[in-house]
């Protein structure tokens, strides 16, 4: 096994429930055109940082996202699904604007996002399962024979995986705001997280077709 390793979490591109501040959760939107957009301009930004490994959740705006990304690589690693990188469930919120949440369930929300490990929405996934999940990704990355590895997922599991590799509490999750196509870089030593970036989103402030090289 390899002494370094330096994971990338990429969120996906934008789609349109994100623009209307609605809650996707389990559900399988794809990208708008401008989700496609940002996919590119990420391809751009990760054309010489060509990963050994790439997981990708398996619901469409991050398959995409990850299949723009990766048909820029010379030689690169197959796409590889991983049902643990899916987003949170949502439940009965899913579908919902965070404005129409807030509305009809003001309790819950107000709960669920100071302490979500103490709340869950209605028919929603508990968030201790979301925690057991973002630790299985963390162990499959770590036991990889890979120096670098991409997870392509979503902003509320990137959060889950970043809680869990640096003992976060629950209270901690929703506190980090997280940009579609925007990357986190993990850098571990001997299985020690390091913290190198979060929310890296400058390529997309750029023109399609920029250089600006990744250093990572």
């Amino acid at each position: 096994m390899v002494d370094e390793k330096k994971l990338l979490l990429l969120r996906h591109g934008q789609t349109d429930w994100n623009v209307a501040f609605k809650y996707q959760g389990s559900m399988d939107i794809p990208l708008n055109e401008t989700g496609e957009l940002q996919a590119e301009k990420t391809a751009d930004r990760l054309n010489e940082w060509v990963p050994d490994v790439c997981l990708v959740s398996p619901l469409l705006r991050a398959f995409r996202t990850a299949e723009i990304v990766s048909e820029r690589w010379q030689g690169g690693p197959e796409l590889s699904v991983m049902d643990d990188l899916r987003e949170i469930s949502f439940g009965a919120w899913e579908g919902m604007s965070v404005g129409e949440v807030m509305d009809a369930y003001s309790d819950d929300y107000e709960g669920w996002r100071n302490d979500p490990g103490s709340w869950t929405p209605p028919g929603g996934e508990p968030f201790e399962k979301v925690r057991e999940r973002a630790k299985r990704v963390v162990s499959r990355v770590l036991s990889c024979d890979a120096e670098r590895v991409m997870a392509v997922t979503h902003g509320g599991l990137i959060r889950a995986i970043v809680a869990s590799l640096f003992s976060l509490p629950d209270s901690s999750v929703w506190r980090f705001r997280l940009d579609n196509c925007a990357m986190v870089g993990v850098s571990f030593w001997r299985g020690s997280p390091s913290l190198m970036f979060f929310n890296d989103s400058l390529h997309q402030v750029v023109e399609v077709g920029t250089k600006l090289p990744l250093s990572f």
